[in-house]
């Protein structure tokens, strides 16, 4: 386990070295010069240069990379060409808001997600599932911008429920004022990302589901859930046919009468070594 950590973890350094690389010589090679933010229209060549110089894009590519990658290092990230303020305290500033309004939205889709995703596969033959599996193709189709319009419009604009924006001057002094704020693009973001996560949902679930409906050869398919042993048990509703269906198939296994179950229903029990030592039984239902 250490050793794979290990490797990953390499990896993960590996490619975000790469990436780094790429995306700094792509940007360099796009038309256009960094100073720009800094100039107004019709500034002069004086003007240019010194902008150049105080971006320093007037430095050889290779001196570009390795100034600007040790500055990273050493994470400071220059100035804002903005407000003229460091960036590093600039992001901090707004961490207050961001990380709070990522962990509720996060919170909030996984809430929507996990049940939708289940009852789309567990009830993908009925109207209500097939119901949720559109409403998460359409989470997935529809631009988050839109839906954060859709709210305000509804929730802020006609019911007043909520503020359409902004977020309180003295940040989190008044708890409830400033949850507030938050709760409509928490909201917005949270069906857009629940919609995604709830395909990932439904999708493993089918692989469980659509496993353990297939009740002939058993074994087959109780392998493919991973390393073992599971103990599985499936109802059935007509449980003389399975046994019948079973002895057809060669398949060993014992029968226990209603009397003798714990629960008081009869039930099959295949011989573990019919399934490679996972252990499988139908039950009467």
């Amino acid at each position: 386990m250490a050793l794979y950590l290990l490797r990953r973890t390499a990896f993960l350094v590996v490619s975000l070295l790469l990436a780094m690389v790429v995306l700094f010589f792509l940007l360099r090679v796009l038309p256009g010069d960094p100073s720009n933010a800094l100039l107004s229209v019709g500034a002069t060549k004086e003007q240019i240069a010194a902008a150049q110089h105080q971006v320093g894009s007037d430095q050889p590519l290779l001196q570009q990379f390795f100034s600007w990658f040790g500055s990273l290092l050493s994470l400071n990230l220059g100035e804002s060409f903005i407000s003229s303020l460091p960036v590093g305290p600039e992001i901090a500033a707004r961490l207050s808001v961001t990380i709070p309004l990522t962990l509720l939205s996060f919170v909030l889709a996984l809430v929507l997600a996990l049940p939708i995703g289940f009852i789309a596969a567990w009830k993908a033959d009925r109207w209500y599932g097939v119901l949720l599996s559109a409403f998460s193709q359409l989470g997935i189709a529809v631009p988050v911008f839109w839906v954060g319009i859709l709210l305000v419009d509804v929730f802020a604009i006609t019911l007043g429920w909520f503020p359409s924006g902004g977020f309180p001057r003295d940040d989190w002094s008044d708890p409830a004022e400033a949850l507030t704020s938050l709760a409509l693009p928490v909201v917005t973001i949270a069906i857009v990302m629940s919609a995604s996560i709830s395909r990932y949902v439904r999708s493993a679930t089918l692989d469980v589901i659509e496993a353990t409906r297939w009740d002939s050869n058993a074994g087959h398919y109780v392998n493919n859930w991973g390393p073992g042993p599971y103990y599985i048990r499936i109802g059935v509703n007509d449980l003389h046919a399975k046994a019948e269906d079973l002895r057809e198939r060669g398949t060993k296994f014992t029968w226990t009468e209603a009397s003798q179950a714990v629960d008081g229903r009869p039930l099959i029990r295949i011989d573990p070594t019919e399934l490679r030592g996972q252990l499988f039984e139908f039950e009467q239902c």
